[in-house]
């Protein structure tokens, strides 16, 4: 199921998208980073799209089983009025 996420919404599943993040590196996903990636640099990456999603127009996310089974898109206009699109989807 995909659902529209609030940023408040990703930081209380911060945990399982660090997890998801995680996963999808470690098993070869082209999505920027290179295994082994840390949960310290995984909640950087997902802290930075909280933000961003904090003034953004959308975000959403699927789930499976009541766990995060995607990472979010999300796009959002910076102050200069630019459409910018954070994570994956």
């Amino acid at each position: 199921m995909i659902e529209s996420l609030t940023a408040g919404a990703g930081r209380g599943a911060r945990a399982a998208l660090i997890a998801l993040l995680q996963d999808v590196v470690d098993d070869g996903a082209s999505v920027g980073f290179l295994p082994p990636l840390s949960v310290a640099e995984a909640g950087e990456y997902w802290d930075g799209v909280f933000e961003a999603v904090d003034g953004a127009r959308g975000c959403s996310g699927s789930r499976e089983r009541r766990a995060m089974a995607s990472p979010a898109r999300c796009s959002s206009t910076s102050r200069s009025g630019r459409t910018a699109i954070t994570g994956r989807s």
